[in-house]
């Protein structure tokens, strides 16, 4: 019963972890995406279209908030 339990928990920590890493990958993404968008609008050099509008797709594909943006 002890053992059920243990493998249990451990179980339910690996999901957790997993599901952790997972958001923390679309938050990035999410970050990645209007981070691109904003350079672009700036003038910055290596934006182009293409990375712009890539950066809006994948925004709205991975349906990101401005909540999601990773600030430091």
């Amino acid at each position: 019963m002890k053992k059920a339990i243990i493998v249990t928990l451990m179980l339910s920590v690996f999901a957790l972890t997993a599901c952790d890493n997972a958001e923390q990958k679309r938050r990035q993404a999410c970050t990645d995406a209007q981070n691109t968008t904003t350079d672009f609008l700036h003038h910055r050099p290596g934006t182009d279209t293409e990375k712009y509008d890539a950066a809006l797709k994948k925004w709205d594909d991975l349906q990101c908030h401005q909540s999601d943006v990773i600030t430091h």
